[in-house]
């Protein structure tokens, strides 16, 4: 409920008010407070932080207008003030208007005026509050947003994907494999910059994911030596240089599919990312031909297997978040596949993320 405070030394006002006003404060959602002198009007709106709109009368004992006026800019700068002078005192009341005044009125004081008066004010104060409400709303999503997007980068670069990219370089080197040694740092290298990159921004180019993303993978099929294929594919007239996409967000799944589905299978295994577009959402899909999740959840809970990929978790976060800035809904579906037999053979994933240019 907006509080009204009228600030004026005439003490017969306040009974003039409550008077005209008594049915109608209910009705209209207000509540009144009165003081006769500025220093009393800014000690009570010290104490009453929820007063949102001052009625001050110019000439008052103690503190005049002028002067509450100027100490409302320090102490309460959102608070709208209205501002009563003589119907014949045009000056003061300019003066009132160049130091903030939102609005002002004259004496006499016209009970209908006033009561527009009030209640355009209450609606400029409402205004206020939501343009307020919705600039911290944004900027908590920012701060989220920013959060993540660090996260993703934490978690792309993690200590265990360097670690065992820098062993591989050296294992090349060490066994004088010099060709691929230098093949291996090239692309690092190459992918390194990119993360760096793309992590700074909200969004790249589908075109930009997916080179980074085919390092990736290149570079992980370097180092297991080849044991799984994989293809991009995409659909016909897809604009991978127009639509935009949130940076990082496929290689924590395709690193899943690799560590915990390919790598443990006997025999080669197979790798596709698949992209179409469907009614305005881009459609992700990592499938692997892999030893499945209840397998692989067996197997990771032995000590050889402890590595989590926490780039799941976070790009799985960053994608619920594309929710609260978009209409269209993001989702992350999981299938498990099984062959002929009804044996488990690999799994799909499925992101579905707003088509954004």
């Amino acid at each position: 409920m907006p509080k009204i405070i009228f600030v004026d030394d005439e003490e017969d006002l306040e009974h003039l008010i409550v008077q005209r006003f008594a049915k109608k404060t209910a009705t209209l959602g207000y509540e009144l407070m009165f003081a006769l002198d500025g220093q009393a009007a800014l000690e009570k709106i010290e104490d009453h932080p929820d007063i949102d709109i001052a009625l001050i009368d110019i000439n008052m004992p103690k503190m005049d207008g002028f002067e509450l006026l100027e100490r409302l800019k320090v102490v309460r700068p959102q608070l709208l003030t209205v501002i009563v002078s003589a119907y014949d005192n045009m000056s003061n009341i300019r003066m009132a208007m160049n130091r903030g005044a939102f609005d002002f009125l004259t004496k006499p004081i016209d009970i209908p005026d006033l009561e527009i008066t009030i209640n355009k004010t209450i609606a400029q104060v409402t205004q206020l509050k939501e343009n307020a409400k919705t600039i911290h709303e944004n900027l908590v999503l920012k701060q989220k947003a920013s959060e993540l997007e660090m996260q993703a980068l934490r978690a792309q670069m993690n200590p265990h994907f360097i670690f065992n990219a820098l062993s591989s370089i050296n294992h090349f080197i060490l066994t004088n494999d010099q060709l691929q040694a230098s093949e291996y740092l090239i692309k690092f290298s190459k992918l390194i910059r990119l993360i760096l990159e793309n992590s700074t921004m909200p969004l790249i180019s589908l075109d930009q994911e997916l080179e980074a993303l085919k390092l990736y993978i290149e570079l992980e099929a370097l180092r297991f030596k080849h044991r799984f294929e994989y293809e991009i594919v995409l659909s016909k007239n897809l604009d991978v240089t127009s639509i935009k996409v949130p940076p990082l967000i496929l290689q924590p799944f395709v690193e899943n599919a690799i560590h915990h589905g390919l790598m443990p299978k006997e025999g080669p295994g197979h790798l596709a990312i698949i992209i179409n577009e469907v009614k305005d959402r881009l459609e992700l899909k990592i499938k692997d031909d892999g030893i499945g999740r209840h397998t692989s959840l067996l197997l990771q809970a032995t000590d050889s297997h402890k590595h989590k990929s926490l780039g799941m978790k976070v790009t799985s976060e960053r994608i619920g978040f594309l929710n609260q800035r978009h209409t269209e809904h993001s989702s992350i579906d999981i299938m498990d596949l099984t062959n002929a037999e009804g044996k488990a053979s690999g799994t799909e994933i499925t992101i579905h993320i707003p088509v954004i240019i």
